[in-house]
């Protein structure tokens, strides 16, 4: 199975960009993946190896799911591939391998802030069929339910917590801005 999450800072998107600031701590990998890949399939991609037009894309769903709540394909930034093996090879190209996730395999972490948590499973499955080529076929029998549960933390346990903060960065990147009426 592969998730790809889309974690959106609803506070931060409701405003002009100011700071930045961590939306979530992971609590954990329990299962023996590489790291989670921030790299995935989107209907550009999808373009740009077929020539074809495809709305069903991971990206394309998350956006589908924002949409309700006032946010936009610009509020999808990366997809966070949790349960999958993408990235990009030695020559620079895309590149999915079958997901090693088994019935179990989780992934956990804590909201430091409210979070819109957008949830996708991959029109892939679990990407041991291609996609693409001679060899593709339906993925239908491969696709998984994601399951979602949602804890409440113990009060004693967020005594000592604070949210955090935006970054009080304010500077401009290097650049100076000329000021009107001086040199």
């Amino acid at each position: 199975m592969k998730i790809l999450v889309c974690l959106v800072d609803l506070e931060a998107a409701s405003k002009p960009k100011k700071g930045a600031r961590h939306v979530f701590v992971l609590l954990g990998l329990p299962w023996p993946l590489p790291r989670p890949s921030w790299i995935g399939c989107d209907p550009y991609v999808t373009k740009m190896l077929t020539g074809q037009n495809f709305d069903y894309s991971c990206h394309s769903n998350l956006t589908r799911a924002v949409l309700p709540y006032g946010l936009t394909e610009f509020d999808v930034h990366d997809v966070l591939n949790i349960f999958q093996v993408t990235g990009l090879n030695d020559e620079g190209r895309y590149f999915m391998k079958a997901s090693p996730a088994k019935k179990g395999d989780f992934f956990e972490f804590f909201a430091e802030i409210d979070l819109l948590c957008a949830i996708s499973t991959c029109p892939g499955g679990d990407l041991s069929m291609p996609l693409w080529g001679p060899e593709a076929g339906d993925t239908l029998p491969v696709c998984r339910p994601p399951g979602v549960e949602i804890y409440r933390v113990s009060e004693e346990l967020l005594r000592a917590w604070t949210s955090p903060q935006p970054s009080d960065y304010a500077g401009n990147h290097g650049l100076k801005f000329p000021v009107f009426g001086q040199p």
